[in-house]
């Protein structure tokens, strides 16, 4: 076992300190292991020590400035802070760097959801549907392009991804939840089927959901009587 994997075996159990030593320790013997820079600002950043995070990514990054996976975890630290512009820049740079199609579609997908952090619900969406048509069968990123359609109010269409979360992810209840609020903001019949399964899933969630429903009820009842 190598340093990388027993210092996630110690953070595992709680020895957080020691797991960091033991990074340190790896990076000081082979300076040029990325892996080892990449779990250090990983672990950083869990703790929240952004800056420190950010001067292992950029250490990792000058020794090794075309690793995609040291400029996603760049990016990644970018938008835990909520530093969208910044974090696109990177994930851009991500996509241009040509990687395999899994870190493609999620550098697309996270650069959807920053623009998503930035109120941008149209950019967001351009780049959430490119990561569902490269990775189709990811239930996140079909739930996200189902939320955002939502928020642009195209019912219709965002029906449709999450069928394709329940179709990928057959017991995943928030995706029953969010396919019931369709059929029931566009009247359809089936809305108490999907319902039924979302609370047989996760009772306890579903009655968390149910204020979000008795709010869009209210509402649909004041724009009918406008």
């Amino acid at each position: 076992m190598n340093r990388n994997q027993q210092s996630f075996e110690l953070w595992e159990q709680g020895k957080k300190e020691e797991a960091i030593q033991l990074l340190f320790e790896e990076i000081e013997e082979h300076p040029a292991d990325a892996d080892a820079y990449i779990n250090l600002g990983s672990m950083f950043m869990m703790m929240e020590k952004y800056e420190d995070a950010a001067a292992i990514f950029a250490t990792a990054s000058e020794k090794s400035p075309d690793n995609t996976e040291v400029i996603y975890c760049f990016a990644s630290l970018y938008y835990e802070q909520g530093q969208y512009e910044v974090a696109i820049k990177q994930y851009e740079k991500v996509i241009a760097l040509k990687p395999e199609q899994e870190a493609l579609a999620d550098a697309n997908f996270m650069i959807g959801m920053s623009y998503q952090g930035m109120g941008d619900y149209n950019r967001a969406l351009v780049y959430v549907l490119r990561a569902t048509e490269l990775s189709p069968e990811v239930t996140d990123f079909n739930l996200s392009a189902g939320d955002i359609l939502m928020s642009l109010e195209q019912f219709d269409q965002a029906k449709q991804y999450y069928d394709l979360a329940i179709q990928h992810e057959p017991d995943h209840q928030g995706a029953y939840f969010k396919r019931g609020l369709m059929a029931f903001i566009l009247d359809e019949a089936d809305s108490e089927v999907y319902f039924k399964k979302a609370s047989e899933l996760d009772p306890e969630m579903y009655q968390e959901q149910l204020k979000q429903l008795k709010e869009i009820e209210s509402f649909i009842q004041a724009q009918s009587k406008k």
